[in-house]
């Protein structure tokens, strides 16, 4: 059998291609879902209390704990700019002040973040107001009832980046990462 190798390197090669691509995509996501600048811990909402749950999909809204100090009118076409500031001592629900993305960032800006006006709100997706998170599908309804009721806490945890942009990490319950909560959830 070695002798089949060493006559083939070709096939070899061949053959470890694919591999080394998938392991360089997946390095490469696991790089880019960490990059950034902070990371903060967002309270969100269901999009529609009577369907949060689109597919596999958590539907849902951010609760930014919104600033009124200057607030910039939601009827302005175009991308607006939060400022997000810790409203603590940890970077749990950070105050968001709405400002022109033009405009120089204020200094107490920990984060500025690209945001999309929608109806008197602001969304990180530029099409619409809801935004999806991949949950587990045998936990859906459990979970759908959940964030119906109100009675538990949902958070993501935003990783922004210089550039404006920002990622959901991960999905809390109650403060548990959403893998560790349903750990403890009956099938």
């Amino acid at each position: 059998m070695s002798r089949f190798f060493q006559r083939r390197p070709v096939l070899i090669l061949v053959l470890a291609f694919p591999l080394l691509v998938l392991a360089g995509m997946v390095a490469f996501h696991a790089l880019e879902m960490n990059r950034g600048k902070n990371i903060w811990r967002i309270d969100i909402t269901g999009y529609d209390p009577r369907d949060p749950l689109y597919g596999h999909y958590l539907v849902f809204r951010y609760d930014w704990n919104m600033s009124e100090a200057r607030a910039v009118p939601t009827n302005t076409p175009g991308p607006h700019c939060l400022c997000l500031t810790p409203s603590g001592e940890t970077n749990a629900n950070p105050a968001a002040l709405p400002m022109e993305c033009g405009a120089a960032p204020l200094a107490e800006c920990a984060s500025v973040v690209k945001a999309w006006p929608h109806h008197g709100d602001y969304s990180l997706n530029r099409n619409s107001i809801q935004e999806r998170y991949l949950i587990p599908e045998q936990y859906a309804p459990k979970l759908e009832r959940m964030l119906r009721e109100g009675k538990h806490g949902f958070a993501v945890d935003l990783i922004t980046r210089d550039d404006g942009s920002a990622r959901v990490r991960g999905l809390f319950i109650d403060d548990v990462p959403l893998d560790d909560y349903v750990r403890g959830l009956p099938e």
